[in-house]
């Protein structure tokens, strides 16, 4: 084999890995959260730092890169002017076809196959170039530090902007009117505040926690349908805690004390939204 076999040879090599590393980033970074659930370990390990693997993708990309144009220009050493820059050009469009775009399409159609089989070459490769990737990282956020001060944060949709896509949507026939008040409804827990949802004092029964009126309370909830009930210590404003209704009928041998639930304070100036969120945090009813 001659010295210009060798160098096809090492030039198609080049254009490989570099066809490799743009697949791999386009499987690893455009897996949907569904994928990411059944992807392998080795995967969700390189995806556990994706700055730190974007890193290593881009640094090893740009030096296969700088080494195929720097053993390309060996084909044809000689020419200069009009043909160099045309041969330039070819050399481009073919990295730019066989070692970018078209290994991403390819890689997008197979995204979990190929982040599977990338995936233990980056577990390898990221802590090898970990000393070349964390100062370029370091330098990065130093830029992008210095560039945030100029640079105003996008605004988000506001809620206003958003009900009236609502509306507009439900009505084009986009949305089912249904659809349209439940989304305008969460949109409107924002502005609700906790003390306009609560029950007035004075319409809450009260269940005292040394079992006084017992029965009596347990009727009227079985007939207002009411599942749970607040326990108080004497007074109203001495909540100790909950209780379940199907669990006080179902053991009515037990003790109040024994059946008594804590329970989660809420301030009345608090949003409903807040609110849901804090009983979805706490898993709480």
């Amino acid at each position: 084999m001659n010295d210009l076999d060798w160098l096809h040879a090492l030039l198609f090599g080049l254009l490989s890995c570099s066809a490799f590393f743009s697949a791999s980033e386009a499987a690893l970074f455009g897996l949907t959260p569904l994928e990411r659930k059944t992807a392998s370990r080795s995967t969700l390990e390189c995806l556990a730092e994706p700055r730190t693997l974007l890193a290593t993708i881009l640094l090893a990309n740009l030096v296969l890169n700088t080494l195929y144009f720097a053993f390309a220009r060996r084909l044809l050493p000689d020419v200069k002017g009009w043909n160099g820059l045309l041969f330039a050009l070819a050399l481009l469009v073919v990295l730019l076809l066989f070692g970018e775009i078209l290994p991403k399409i390819l890689a997008l159609r197979a995204r979990r196959a190929v982040a599977r089989s990338a995936a233990p070459v980056f577990r390898v490769l990221v802590p090898v170039l970990d000393p070349l990737t964390r100062p370029l990282l370091w330098v990065l956020e130093a830029v992008h530090r210095f560039v945030s001060r100029w640079i105003r944060p996008e605004g988000g949709i506001t809620a206003d902007v958003l009900a009236r896509v609502l509306e507009r949507g439900a009505a084009e026939g986009t949305l089912h009117e249904r659809e349209a008040d439940v989304l305008a409804g969460i949109l409107e827990l924002e502005d609700i505040r906790v003390r306009e949802i609560m029950r007035p004092r004075v319409d809450t029964l009260f269940l005292d926690v040394s079992g006084e009126e017992r029965a009596s309370v347990t009727q009227s909830a079985l007939a207002g349908r009411i599942g749970w009930l607040p326990v108080i210590d004497g007074e109203p404003d001495r909540v100790v805690g909950c209780v379940n209704l199907r669990e006080l009928v179902r053991h009515p041998e037990r003790s109040i004390q024994a059946l008594v639930m804590p329970v989660k304070f809420v301030p009345e100036v608090a949003s409903a939204l807040d609110l849901l969120r804090t009983v979805r945090a706490d898993n709480v009813s």
